[in-house]
């Protein structure tokens, strides 16, 4: 914590220049992007720092990413685009810029899986609830013609088996505002919808099961995963029908 604060007050420009200089052999390039990484994972004093003080470089990371290849890139290619993409994280959790997401999902495309669960972790924050409904972002955001494009790909990657919950529950809550900001003008694939089914049966009985430790941030969610199967994805009036008879 307190080395990441003096590596980059004294090293940034030289790490930057490394990391972004094709001149350089890739591992030069690949620890200069990891020890910027490390250093502001968790560290919001370095965040800040970043950001107040060199406020075009998300937009000088998200260049960088352009040049890469799209189709086939290397190992050591992907390595550094993972090592753009946290950094990119990690400076966006305390602040807002507007994204390339035309680039963003090119780079989704690319055949890893920890690549496109990043990008989706950054285009997650566009349609969080904590972004204010009435700020330029979250405007630019729900009129991007790119909505649609990142609804289909959150609703993909929240079924895989191997996504862990944090992520299934980050990506949800994503789905989740776009769906109620925008209601029927985003379309919802069947194939989500019968997820979203198994999900509520399980996460159902397992708010039923008395004898479980009680995880009361789960529970929430749960309970909120429930209510949307009927209440922002599928119809309102076949939830009010089923907790009428729940009622009674």
């Amino acid at each position: 914590y307190k080395h990441g604060y003096k590596i980059v007050t004294h090293e940034f420009e030289l790490l930057q220049q490394l990391a972004f200089d094709h001149t350089m052999p890739m591992s030069t390039r690949e620890i200069s992007s990891r020890i910027l990484a490390s250093c502001l994972r968790n560290n919001p004093p370095v965040i800040d720092f970043v950001n107040a003080n060199y406020p075009s470089f998300i937009q000088e990371l998200q260049s960088q990413m352009s040049l890469f290849p799209r189709k086939s890139p290397s190992q050591h290619e992907k390595t550094l685009i993972k090592r753009y993409l946290s950094i990119m994280q990690a400076l966006l959790t305390r602040t807002s810029v507007e994204l390339d997401e035309g680039g963003l999902l090119e780079l989704y495309h690319i055949d890893d899986k920890q690549i496109r669960v990043r990008v989706l972790e950054i285009v997650s924050r566009l349609y969080h609830n904590d972004v204010p409904i009435d700020s330029e972002l979250h405007k630019r955001s729900l009129e991007s013609k790119n909505v649609q494009k990142w609804f289909n790909e959150f609703a993909t990657l929240i079924q895989d088996n191997e996504i862990d919950e944090l992520h299934l529950r980050e990506f949800f809550h994503s789905m989740y505002n776009i769906k109620e900001k925008l209601g029927k003008s985003v379309k919802v694939d069947p194939a989500f919808l019968n997820w979203l089914s198994l999900q509520s049966e399980n996460r159902q009985q397992s708010l039923r099961n008395k004898r479980q430790e009680r995880d009361l941030e789960k529970d929430e969610f749960d309970e909120k995963l429930i209510e949307s199967r009927h209440l922002v994805f599928g119809n309102p009036m076949a939830y009010r029908v089923k907790h009428f008879d729940d009622e009674l």
